[in-house]
Parts: structure tokens; C-alpha cells; sequence
């Protein structure tokens, strides 16, 4: 090798190592950029690196896997299709790998005309039982043999009920010997079964061959999962289809009547929310799988042509405003307000409103709206997952089943999308995965609401707490907890409105003798445990209603209310004065204090709570001149 050649062969590969450095750094600077636009702490910044890179391998796998897949499936149906044999020990036939297609291109054609274009008709290219989408009518042809021994009654059966126009022709010697008509923009009364899909009886003649010829013209995806099967197997297959979607339906109407209760019980907004995410979800379900035009919408083709973009917007405005509440933060933890996270919620709430406005004018077009819903879908979870993330990290458990709600309907709309567009085989599972995963979707966003729902009761406790602590602050003596002068002023307003003779009130003013000489000798500590150990001794010497308050330093008032004559009133006096000839213990010592009591009755005394209050207190100061320890009526 030249000394050239090895230059250049280190240039190149020092080129390549240098794009993939540059590439590597477009990555780190995109995601930062991402990071700070959601508004990430830099904790956080790993995680999410972590999911987006994650998710892009996940993404690059699953397409390869279907590519894989489509290669597989195309080489399968590359050959000649040969005839169904129809015979009793195959009760159900998947028509596909014998179906041959045709596009309708110009003026429609007879059956006698395609069955004249016969060799026109090709294998299908595309995944199994789905042509993707389709501008054009498509005609699809079946060689059917019947055998010596078969029955010669068949159903066949097109399991996808959002077809708008199916014909099915059967022919034998080029002439059609029975012809019948299905779809969702045709009544329901003209189908020959009374099916959720598209299905027609075929009466066909024993050891004979037949041409299956099918028209279909859809405005949607023409997704086509024949079967032949016998009458038996038929209604077999049909009564565990109904099973499933009772179950299912029943389910999501649960959820439905529940969230409606628990908003019309609470009036939180977030049921609401989730009520209209479930009506949606529930509404496109319905008419995806066929029930809806079976029996609760039969023959409203405006409705039918237009349910399935009005329903998905609902459920992605529904999410968008649910996922914006139960990540809401709560007052009493937010560290402060996020504008944004709102704001972008709430504007694609709006634009999917407006979307569906545009959708019933005829602005936008089934194709444009089915667009729109593929791109919009996902975009909910994804302005919310730093949001989730976030949650997450706190230990939260709102985030962890939010971020498995979303990753279950990723699936459901990954396959739904796929299944639509061509790009995945039709089956079983494929059919019905949006309905399973719009259902663990419910139940997990239900999940959610109840822990939010808890969430704010705790919060509404605490707050509640708080207000009762303060309104306790406010009306309460911090030192003792008796009744301050504001308690004191509501209560004798109150007492004051009540009074009459029959039903007297009594305002004692009493005063501590020989506090001074305690606090000066023993400190404000003691002095301080002295006037808590007095309160609750005078606490215990009235009756349960009386009220007890403390005005300041060692000035007590008590209210005594519902009094029937004066001298209730002086031996209450008597009991306080009694109380305290026992010494009052303290944590380390005893010590002796004493009351001197003044007393004022209304209305004898006076009918507000200023004169009351001024005589008492005379009354208990002449008491302190003449005789302490001593209760003394007002004059």
C-alpha cells in the first residue's frame, strides 16, 4: 500500500470520527435545549437524557422490526393465490393469503366487468388483511371450491367495522347468483346479518366452484380481515366478540357514571376533565369496533363519517387538560408558580376545539384530520413527561403512573396507526390493542385521579388546620389558651343579645392577690407557670358553658350566661374564692395566691359590655381596698 493511499485512509477515517463527535454533540445540545424549554433542574437533566435516548432506540428497533416484517409478509403473498377449499373440518378460513386485488380506476365497474378483468387483478403487496389507505375503490376476488362433503352454508366476514360501502358479489360460471350490502354509510336494515361487521350469508352448492368478488369504498383505511366460516363458527366467533365488548364498554361506562358522581359530589373539575378524556376514548372504541352503529347510532352517516376525528380530539383535549391538573402543583407545596406548563395545556385543549370546529364546518377533510389526530396525539404526554419525570424523582406516585399510562397508549396508538396506514398486519391483537390499552389508559388515569383527589383533600385538611391554628391565635391567650379580650368581646355580644330578666348574665372581673410578691421573688418563669396552673384551677371551678379569659398580666373576666337569679351569680363568686385557699403547686414548690372577685348581673347592672365590664371592675377594686379575697357585687 501506497504512502498516499494510508494518508487518505486516515483522513477519512479521522473525518468519520469526527462527524460522529459532531453528531454526538448536536444530540447533547438539542436534548440541553429541550431540558431547559421544559424547564428541568439540572438533577434532572440525566433522566431525561436517559428516556429520549431510550426511546430513539426503541424507535429505530421497532422499525426495523417492521420492516422485517413487511419484507416477510410481501414475500408470502408474492405468489399466485390459489382456490379456498371450503370442507367441514375447517370451520374457519383467513382469506387473505387467497385474496387477489384491483384498483377501480375510471367509471365503477359490474361484477361481470371485474370478473372480465380477472387478470388484471394482483397479490397483494402489503401487509396481511390491510391495504392501507386508499383514494380509489378497491375490488377484491376469492376462488371458493367447495367440496363433496361440505356444508354449503358459509359467512363471510369482514371484521372491520368502519368501512363505509362493502358489496359482496358470488358468482358461479360468470354469472352472479347472490349479491349483498354493507357498510356505515348505507342503512343497517339492508345488511343481511344483523353484524357489527361486515359480513354476508353465502348459500353455495357442493364438489363446485365459485368467484368471490368484493367491492369496497371507504374514506378511511381499507383494512380488510376476511374470514369464510361456517354458520356455527360464526356465531360462535360473534357471541365471544360481544362478550369481549361488553366487558370492555362496560368498563369504560363504569368509569364514565363514576367520574360524572364523584363531580356533581365534589365539584372538582379534574372528574370533568377525565369525563370528557373517557367519552372521547370510549366514542372512537365504540365506533371502531362497530357497536356504535350496531346500536346506539344506527344510520347517522354525518355522525359515522365524522366520529372518529371528533372523539380523538375530545380524548386529546381531554388529556391535555387532565395531565395539566393532576400535575398541577398544590398551593401549600409549590416552590413557586410554572406559567408555562398551563399555558401549553390549555392552548392545545383550545386548538383541539378548534380543529373540531373546523372538522364540522368542512374545512378540514377526514385525511387532514387523521393527520392531525396522529401527530397530536402523543403531544400531552410529551409537554408533560418533565413534568412526570419530575414527579418521579420526588418519589411521587402520580408521576410513575402517568409515565405507564402514556407508554400503553403509545402502544395502542403505535399499533392503531400502524394497522391504518399499512404498516402492520392485521390480527386479533392489532384490532382490538387500542381498546385494551385505551382501557388500562382509563383505569390508570382513574388511578391518578384518585390519588390527586386525595392529594387535595390533605391539602383542603391542612389548609383547614392552619385556619383553625390562626383563628385560635387570634382569639386565644398564647400564654394560658383562655380566652382573650376580642373572644371576649364576640362572646358578650353574643350573651348581651340573649339577656333578659328570666335570663340573667353574670361578668366576674377577677384580680391574683399576692401575684406580685411570687413573681418578683421567684423570676417571670414561675411567675408565668403560675397564671397557666391558675387558669386551669378557676377552668375547673366554673360551669362547662362559662366563658374564661385572661386580659393581661393577672386580670381574669369570666362570663357566666343563663343565670335565673342573682344568686347563682354569688355562688359562683364563692367557689372561686373557695378554690384558692389551697396552695396552687407548681413543678418544684408551692405556692399561696389569692382572688379578690368583682361582679356585675345584666340588665340589672347595665345592658352593654362597656358599663358591665366598668362596674365589675369597681366593684372587684373596692373589694381590694376593704378585703382581699373576697367577692364583692357591683352597687
Amino acid at each position: 500500500m501506497s504512502y498516499h493511499t494510508k494518508m487518505r485512509e486516515k483522513r477519512d477515517k479521522a473525518k468519520h470520527s469526527s462527524n460522529c463527535v459532531y453528531a454526538d454533540a448536536s444530540r447533547v445540545r438539542y436534548v440541553s435545549r429541550l431540558i431547559r424549554f421544559f424547564g428541568l433542574s439540572p438533577s434532572e437533566h440525566f433522566g431525561c437524557s436517559v428516556l429520549l435516548f431510550g426511546a430513539r432506540r426503541l424507535f429505530s428497533l421497532a422499525i426495523a422490526a417492521i420492516l422485517l416484517l413487511a419484507a416477510a409478509v410481501s414475500v408470502a403473498g408474492s405468489g399466485p393465490s390459489a382456490a379456498v377449499a371450503l370442507s367441514d373440518d375447517r370451520p374457519r378460513i383467513e382469506v387473505w393469503p387467497y385474496t387477489r386485488i384491483l384498483a377501480e380506476e375510471g367509471a365503477r365497474l359490474t361484477p361481470e366487468d371485474a370478473l372480465a378483468a380477472l387478470p388484471r387483478f394482483v397479490a397483494p403487496d402489503t401487509h396481511h388483511a390491510t391495504l392501507g389507505l386508499r383514494k380509489q375503490p378497491m375490488w377484491l376476488h376469492v376462488s371458493l371450491q367447495v367440496a363433496a362433503s361440505s356444508d354449503v352454508h358459509w359467512v363471510v366476514d369482514i371484521d372491520y367495522p368502519p368501512l363505509n360501502n362493502v358489496d359482496f358479489f358470488l358468482l358461479r360460471d360468470g354469472n352472479v347468483v347472490s349479491r349483498a350490502a354493507s357498510g356505515t354509510q348505507r342503512p343497517f336494515a339492508n345488511r343481511p346479518l344483523f353484524s357489527r361487521s361486515h359480513s354476508a350469508p353465502l348459500e353455495l352448492v357442493q364438489n363446485a366452484k365459485f368467484d368471490l368478488l368484493i367491492r369496497i369504498e371507504t374514506g378511511g383505511a381499507t383494512v380488510v380481515p376476511i374470514t369464510l366460516q361456517s354458520n356455527a363458527e360464526f356465531h360462535r366467533s360473534s357471541t365471544v366478540e360481544q362478550m369481549v365488548q361488553g366487558l370492555l364498554v362496560g368498563i369504560a361506562i363504569s368509569l364514565l357514571f363514576y367520574s360524572l358522581a364523584q363531580f356533581f359530589n365534589s365539584r372538582e373539575y379534574l372528574f370533568l376533565k377525565y369525563t370528557l378524556l373517557v367519552v372521547g376514548s370510549l366514542t372512537f372504541t365504540l365506533l371502531q369496533l362497530g357497536v356504535g352503529p350496531q346500536f346506539l347510532w344506527r344510520d347517522g352517516f354525518w355522525f359515522d363519517r365524522h366520529a372518529a376525528g371528533l372523539s380523538s380530539l375530545a380524548a386529546i383535549a381531554g388529556t391535555f387538560l387532565f395531565l395539566e391538573e393532576s400535575l398541577r402543583e398544590l398551593p401549600i407545596f409549590a416552590r413557586k408558580e410554572d406559567k408555562l406548563f398551563p399555558r401549553l395545556m390549555k392552548g392545545g385543549a383550545i386548538l383541539c376545539a378548534f380543529i373540531a370546529v373546523l372538522f364540522i364546518a368542512g374545512v378540514i377533510n377526514t385525511s387532514m384530520i387523521a393527520a392531525l389526530v396522529t401527530v397530536m396525539g402523543p403531544l400531552p404526554s410529551v409537554i408533560a413527561a418533565p413534568k412526570m419525570i419530575g414527579r418521579v424523582r420526588r418519589g411521587d406516585p402520580v408521576g410513575w403512573y402517568l409515565l405507564i399510562a402514556f407508554a400503553i397508549y403509545m402502544v395502542g396508538v403505535v399499533t392503531i396507526t400502524g394497522v391504518i396506514r399499512g404498516y402492520m398486519p392485521v390480527n386479533f391483537w392489532t384490532l382490538h390493542v387500542f381498546q385494551f390499552s385505551a382501557t388500562l389508559d382509563m383505569l390508570a388515569f382513574m388511578y391518578v385521579l384518585t390519588l390527586r383527589s386525595k392529594a387535595i383533600r390533605l391539602a383542603a385538611l391542612h389548609a383547614s388546620r392552619e385556619a383553625d391554628i390562626m383563628r385560635a391565635l387570634a382569639h386565644s391567650d398564647p400564654l394560658t389558651g383562655l380566652a382573650n379580650r376580642r373572644s371576649l368581646s364576640d362572646a358578650l355580644t353574643r350573651g348581651l343579645s340573649r339577656c333578659n330578666p328570666g335570663n340573667l348574665l353574670a361578668i366576674f372581673v377577677i384580680d391574683l392577690d399576692n401575684f406580685k410578691p411570687v413573681n418578683d421573688l421567684y423570676g417571670h418563669d414561675v411567675g408565668d407557670e403560675l397564671l397557666v396552673a391558675v387558669s386551669k384551677r378557676i377552668k375547673e371551678n366554673v360551669r362547662v358553658g362559662d366563658v374564661v379569659s385572661r386580659l393581661g398580666g393577672d386580670e381574669f373576666v369570666i362570663l357566666a350566661s343563663g343565670l335565673r337569679n342573682e344568686q347563682q351569680a354569688a355562688t359562683i363568686g364563692d367557689a372561686l374564692i373557695a378554690a384558692f385557699r389551697m396552695p396552687v403547686r407548681l413543678v418544684d414548690r408551692e405556692v399561696t395566691v389569692g382572688l379578690t372577685v368583682g361582679y356585675a348581673i345584666a340588665p340589672i347592672h347595665g345592658k352593654d359590655s362597656v358599663t358591665l365590664l366598668k362596674r365589675a371592675d369597681d366593684a372587684m377594686y373596692a373589694g381590694k381596698q376593704q378585703a382581699k379575697g373576697s367577692v364583692r357585687r357591683a352597687s
